[in-house]
């Protein structure tokens, strides 16, 4: 199983509204001290957000966005690699990220530049399937 960064701890997100409440009572003449201490916001996130003219950005994950394959995809994906070596027809690593690539192509996927460059998926997929640990081929 490859190794995967797990954080110790989680950043506190701060309500859109809270945040415009605080850039509100800033602007009309409150000290940004203590507007960050009554609302429980700390000072330099509150400084940043004034410099910004009170603009607070959507601060969830681009991760969404800028994904491949659905969530149904690459569990389909997973599912037949799993039969596949099952049925003593294992995939090395590299030979699992060019079906991934081969597979983004049939589907019409958009897929980044490496991926076309290299001909070959990175290695985002592996480490999103924990269950698959492809090896070496037996046969190849």
């Amino acid at each position: 199983m490859p190794f995967a960064f797990k954080k110790k701890n989680k950043r506190r997100e701060i309500p859109k509204d809270i945040i415009l409440r605080a850039i509100e009572k800033v602007s009309k003449r409150g000290k940004i001290k203590t507007t960050a201490c009554k609302y429980d916001i700390p000072r330099f996130n509150l400084q940043r957000y004034l410099k910004q003219n009170g603009a607070v950005k959507d601060v969830s994950s681009q991760f969404i966005s800028n994904q491949i394959f659905t969530n149904d995809e690459e569990k389909k994906m997973s599912e037949y690699l799993t039969t596949s070596a099952k049925l003593n027809y294992g995939l090395s690593k590299i030979q699992t990220r060019q079906l991934a690539f081969d597979y983004a192509c049939a589907i019409q996927k958009k897929v980044p530049e490496n991926w076309t460059k290299n001909k070959i998926a990175s290695k985002g997929f592996l480490n999103r399937q924990p269950q698959l640990s492809p090896r070496k081929s037996i046969m190849g």
